[in-house]
């Protein structure tokens, strides 16, 4: 409950009525990590291993009661690879929410990967929407780029943060965060210790309250 309870205390106090931007970051699972990868430069060894943070199932990440968060009109945007492509359309459709766009973040490459043809050298950034779309904010032009990796497995740039906040309106959440941004609510176990599940439940709690 401690764990819950620091998360609950930094909520936004406008997120009563839900958050209107949520970003998402699910661990995704894939077994020994790295596996089958080849050295692409001196500075890059191959590990078998584990990934570094717990996994989540698919049918444990569609199960989330994301739609909870959420505000009357909710922008989402939701990470994901080329593994699960053909699971993200269904998990968050199961969310209530509708796709509306494919981002995409191109990666240099570190390795050859663990299978396939081609090198995956991109994550991509689904956004889907719940309501209404957000008005005032000026058009982009791309929805792909190129932005150097972090130096912490998993953690996207701060790039696709400050992009986001750019198109949307708070309050903002991110899920399975890995660190805590300026403006944002977060929830993950990196940050605060909290089971993601156990965190979200106590935050309806404290909605339901508010």
């Amino acid at each position: 409950m401690e764990a819950t309870d620091r998360a609950g205390k930094t909520m936004n106090r406008d997120a009563g009525k839900g958050y209107k931007t949520i970003l998402i970051d699910p661990p995704w699972q894939y077994g020994k990590w790295l596996k089958a990868s080849r050295p692409r430069s001196k500075n890059h060894i191959p590990k078998d291993s584990g990934q570094p943070y717990k996994t989540m199932k698919v049918k444990e990440i569609r199960g989330l009661d994301i739609k909870a968060l959420a505000a009357k009109n909710c922008e989402l945007y939701c990470w994901t690879t080329q593994k699960y492509l053909p699971e993200v359309f269904g998990i968050i459709k199961g969310w209530g929410f509708k796709y509306c766009q494919m981002l995409t973040w191109i990666k240099n490459p570190m390795g050859t990967g663990q299978g396939g043809a081609y090198t995956a050298t991109t994550e991509f950034l689904v956004l889907a929407r719940r309501g209404r779309m957000p008005t005032g904010f000026k058009r982009v032009d791309r929805t792909h780029w190129q932005v150097k990796r972090t130096n912490k497995h998993s953690q996207k740039p701060n790039f696709f943060h400050e992009l986001i906040e750019q198109n949307t309106l708070p309050p903002r959440m991110e899920i399975f965060a890995r660190k805590k941004h300026p403006g944002w609510d977060a929830i993950g176990e990196e940050i605060d210790g909290a089971d993601v599940r156990a965190a979200i439940e106590y935050i309806k709690i404290l909605r339901e309250g508010a």
